[in-house]
């Protein structure tokens, strides 16, 4: 089977879309199956790992919102005229989504959408957006949702029935050795020795709440004088974030690490003591499953989260971790605190949810899920 996948998200760009579109890339392949990635993402910054993946990438110049459909349906066009795909896979509905559908209509090629949340809630009062999302959807040969949040939230915005969606969690790279990282050079270049760390990865934006930590640090840093809140990424709210932190006086209790190679983010989980995600629903913006939190739990790490949008499939809650209510911040610091003060259930939080992610998460599994569902064409539940 050949397939074509194009996405607008991918490395070098960090983040939940991206993850998913270059592990699901290497799983297809690993299973054998004839796979191009189209992007428009340039190349700077790239993984170490992507050599075994064929990607095409568009002139980064031309990576601009619409205007990008134009350089990736003319490659597209081009790509599957001499490979000629079975699928095209599109990974999200937008501008990747758009290229799918016009491939269909010039060349009858058949094609399947993933969905993730954030692309359907961001819409749905749009009515220019949402009738093209219809439209675009409604050509596809079939369609994946990254959790039942994302599905039932996508039938109801499409108007069709849950069982003609499919649920394929995001496919995750899981560390197999832990013990053998090298956290000291983590240590030395953040000033961490000596330190106890909370964890947050991903990109600064609103809906993920870093303020609410922020502030939290304020009132735990005379309890815990040597706990220390590194966040990873970059994004648009960075100058709030560091203004906040300056204003309530713990700038030196943050750490804003911004981009960071993938074996430092690895360092980052494994010296991390907790991970911390109070995300919330920013006005259509959502968490449609919180595939960080999933790669902190492989890494034996309890997680907490804002009980928020799709999370409910990435964590169990009082199992794997816990959901709490990102606008109580008693609730979200009473949490902290009771693991912060217990080493035995931290441990016992983390170690159960690094076995969920080997049991249900790890690339060859949802890869097989995905061939599986290629090959019979029907919905997973």
């Amino acid at each position: 089977m050949k397939i074509l996948q194009i996405t607008t998200s991918f490395p070098p760009l960090i983040g939940g879309i991206e993850t998913y579109s270059y592990n699901l890339a290497k799983g297809l392949i690993d299973k054998g199956l004839f796979l191009k990635v189209l992007t428009s993402v340039g190349e700077e910054r790239t993984l170490n790992d992507t050599n075994d993946i064929h990607v095409v990438r568009t002139p980064s110049w031309l990576n601009i919102r619409y205007i990008k459909i134009i350089p990736l349906l003319l490659t597209a066009m081009f790509t599957c005229l001499i490979d000629r795909p079975d699928y095209v896979i599109a990974m999200t509905w937008r501008h990747e989504g758009v290229v799918a559908y016009l491939l269909k209509k010039l060349l009858k090629i058949k094609y399947i959408i993933v969905s993730h949340g954030t692309e359907i809630t961001s819409v749905c009062d749009k009515y220019v957006h949402r009738a093209l999302m219809t439209s675009v959807f409604g050509g596809a040969q079939n369609i994946i949702a990254n959790s039942s949040f994302t599905k039932k939230t996508l039938a109801n915005a499409l108007k069709i029935d849950q069982t003609c969606i499919a649920v394929i969690n995001p496919p995750l790279r899981i560390p197999h050795v832990l013990t053998t990282i090298d956290t000291s050079v983590i240590d030395r270049k953040y000033n961490l020795t000596g330190k106890r760390i909370i964890l947050t990865v991903s990109r600064l934006v609103k809906r993920k709440n870093h303020a609410l930590v922020i502030r939290l640090m304020a009132d735990l840093k005379d309890l815990y004088p040597d706990l220390i809140y590194v966040i990873t990424g970059e994004g648009e709210y960075q100058r709030q974030l560091k203004n906040l932190a300056y204003e309530l006086s713990v700038e030196e209790q943050i750490i804003f690490v911004g981009f960071v190679s993938a074996e430092e983010l690895e360092g980052l989980y494994q010296r991390s003591e907790i991970y911390v995600s109070p995300s919330i629903d920013d006005q259509g913006d959502i968490e449609g499953f919180g595939i960080s939190l999933v790669e902190a739990n492989a890494y034996g790490k309890p997680v907490i989260v804002g009980n928020s949008g799709g999370v409910g499939n990435a964590v169990i809650n009082g199992v794997t971790g816990f959901l709490v209510d990102p606008d109580n911040s008693a609730e979200v610091r009473d949490t902290l605190i009771k693991l912060l003060d217990n080493e035995d259930l931290r441990r016992k939080v983390g170690q159960a949810g690094r076995q969920r992610v080997f049991e249900n998460f790890s690339i060859k599994r949802q890869a097989e899920k995905f061939c599986n569902f290629l090959l019979s064409g029907e919905a997973l539940s």
